[in-house]
């Protein structure tokens, strides 16, 4: 990673969970992060790993805005596709609207062959075309 640490400006406030560990857990963990004096941004990660290697993959974050706000050089230093979303939570439904859409597309592609065999299709013309 590019990221160099500078302890003059590292935010030592705010912890970033990039999981989809559950929402029950991720909000214990917040509570006893507050406790502390420090807060828990929910920011789970949208890519596979090549695209997290290239700096391509999303981040979609929610939580404290001033939280995110001081964590805005951690997430330029992970790629430049971090969005943020509102309140604690809304990074982790956003994940889930976007692992069914990925889902969706999957089934989507597994059935459209089987749709066109039984249309009386040549499979690999359409195999070929979509």
């Amino acid at each position: 990673m590019d990221f160099e640490w500078d302890d003059r400006t590292a935010d030592l406030t705010t912890v970033r969970n990039l999981s989809m560990l559950t929402l029950a857990t991720k909000r214990e963990a917040r509570a006893a992060l507050q406790a502390s004096g420090a807060d828990l941004l929910d920011a789970p990660v949208s890519g596979i790993p090549r695209m997290v290697a290239a700096k391509r993959a999303s981040y979609f974050v929610s939580g404290a805005q001033g939280a995110y706000d001081r964590a805005q050089p951690a997430f330029g230093a992970l790629g430049e596709q971090h969005y943020y979303l509102g309140e604690f939570g809304c990074g982790s439904a956003m994940k889930a609207v976007a692992n069914l859409l990925v889902a969706v597309h999957a089934l989507a592609a597994a059935e459209a062959p089987v749709l066109a065999e039984k249309a009386g299709l040549n499979s690999q013309i359409v195999i070929d075309l979509i």
